[in-house]
C-alpha cells in the first residue's frame, strides 16, 4: 500500500508539510515556498508546496497540538526552529524525531536521504 504514491511525491508532502510545522503561526509566503522549492528541487511549480502546508495539522497531528518536544535533552519548541540551529547534534535529533513521528506512506527513502533533507530545510532555509 505504501508504495503506490511516488517518492517524489512523498517528498514534497513530507518537506513542504514540515515546512508548516514549523512556520505554523504564519502563512507561508510564496517567496518562501519559492526558496524552499528552489534549494531542495521537490516540485515543478513552487504552488505544489502549498497544499502539504495546508494538510501539516492531518500529518503531524501531535506535533502541531504540542510543538514542544523533547530533544537529547533538551525541550525546543518547534514553531521557533532557529533554537534548533544552536547545535548540530540537536539538529539531527530533531530529523530523527520527524521521521519517527511520519507517517509509514510518507517515508520516501534511506534514513541518510530524509536527514539530509531535514537539515537542508533548516539550515539553508530557516537559517535566513
Amino acid at each position: 500500500m505504501y508504495d503506490k504514491v511516488p517518492r517524489r511525491i512523498k517528498r514534497l508532502i513530507f518537506i513542504a508539510s514540515i515546512l508548516g510545522l514549523i512556520d505554523s503561526d504564519k502563512e507561508i509566503s510564496m517567496s518562501l515556498a519559492a526558496r524552499v522549492n528552489h534549494i531542495l528541487r521537490i516540485a515543478h511549480y513552487d504552488e505544489a508546496l502549498h497544499f502539504p502546508i495546508a494538510i501539516k495539522s492531518i500529518i503531524w497531528k501531535s506535533l502541531v497540538r504540542n510543538p514542544v518536544v523533547d530533544i537529547a535533552g533538551k525541550l525546543y519548541n518547534l514553531h521557533n526552529p532557529r533554537e534548533l540551529l544552536k547545535a548540530d547534534a540537536d539538529l539531527t535529533a530533531t530529523a530523527d524525531l520527524l521521521i519517527s513521528k511520519a507517517p509509514l506512506w510518507l517515508i520516501y527513502g534511506s534514513k541518510n536521504l530524509m536527514h539530509a533533507d531535514i537539515k537542508t530545510l533548516f539550515q539553508k532555509v530557516i537559517a535566513d
